[in-house]
Parts: C-alpha cells; sequence; structure tokens
C-alpha cells in the first residue's frame, strides 16, 4: 500500500511501509519516529514485555491478513506539537460546502478551486462541481482534502465561502456504499 506518513502531519512520509512483530506484539515500521520525535510513551504491558527479553526476538514482517488489530491504543495518541485531538490521516476526510461570494474574478476562483481539488481524493463529479460553484450555486463536496484549513482561509480573498464538516472513516464509507 505504499509508505506510511506520519500521523501527527510532521510531514514525513516515509517510515516504512510494514507492520512488525515479534509474535506477540505487532508495531508499525516507523515507531522509533514517534518515540524520536513526538514523545510518544508506550503502554506499559509492551515495555515491560520488551523487557523481559536481554535480546528482543527478531522482528518480521506480518504477512497475515487475518490478524485483527487493536488500535484503540493508537487512535488516543497525541502528538507533541500538534494541535488535533487525536491521531488523525495527513488528509482531511469529510464534506465541504463552497458557496460563491463575488463573482468578479472567475478564472481566479476556477484556478483556486482546481489546485486545491487536484490534491484531493475521492471525488465524484469535480469538473461539475466547479462548474455549478461558479454559476453561483452552493455545492457540496465529499472526499478526502489535504489542507482543508489553509483552502478555507484564502477562500475569502478568493471570492468563496468554504464550510468543512468532518467525517469518520466509517461515516465517509457508508457516504459511498
Amino acid at each position: 500500500m505504499g509508505f506510511c506518513w506520519c500521523r501527527f502531519r510532521c510531514g514525513n512520509e516515509t517510515l516504512g511501509a510494514s507492520d512488525l512483530t515479534d509474535g506477540t506484539y505487532i508495531w508499525p515500521e516507523g515507531l522509533s519516529h514517534y518515540l524520536e520525535n513526538h514523545e510518544i510513551r508506550l503502554p506499559q504491558k509492551f515495555v515491560e514485555h520488551v523487557l523481559k527479553y536481554k535480546v528482543l526476538k527478531l522482528e518480521f514482517k506480518v504477512n497475515e491478513t487475518n490478524i485483527d488489530y487493536d488500535n484503540s491504543w493508537w487512535n488516543k495518541q497525541k502528538g507533541w506539537h500538534h494541535n488535533q485531538s487525536s491521531f488523525k490521516s495527513p488528509l482531511d476526510i469529510g464534506k465541504l460546502k463552497i458557496i460563491q461570494i463575488e463573482s468578479n474574478n472567475l478564472a481566479k476562483q476556477e484556478k483556486f478551486i482546481m489546485s486545491f481539488l487536484n490534491t484531493a481524493y475521492g471525488i465524484i463529479g469535480k469538473y461539475k462541481a466547479i462548474d455549478e460553484i461558479l454559476k453561483g450555486k452552493e455545492t457540496s463536496i465529499k472526499g478526502r482534502f489535504r489542507d482543508v484549513e489553509t483552502f478555507i482561509i484564502c477562500s475569502k480573498e478568493n471570492g468563496i465561502k468554504v464550510e468543512f464538516k468532518e467525517l469518520s472513516d466509517e461515516e465517509y464509507k457508508l457516504e459511498f456504499e
């Protein structure tokens, strides 16, 4: 599936592409990044397990697909310099509502919206949505967006108003089923 990115959005996008295990616990290949850069504290049970062995068993890649993962600990983690409440994707998942508030520079608006949407994923009907916005119609777009905060901040100077409603992964998946 490709390289992992830092879940605290520090910009590191090469944290490995595998899960590792000693046969008891599973951890991401890039675990050391979180320990060294984000002051993550591992669960005491895991630390005791590691310390029990003078030499930890060799790590090997997980290749079974039927393993049940318990991500609850990861999902509660907070980065030391991150303003989000918990572990997040570098993409904001949700629904944008875009409303044109000025119509004096359609080319600038089109370029601004297009450049933002070209970095997004999972959008159906992108070009139709842009046409609707430029005609002055309130338009909603669902997808996975990169840096929504900046898009919202810059929207007013580009003659549009943007609202964003975040969706959980489960809500997002239901939207497309």
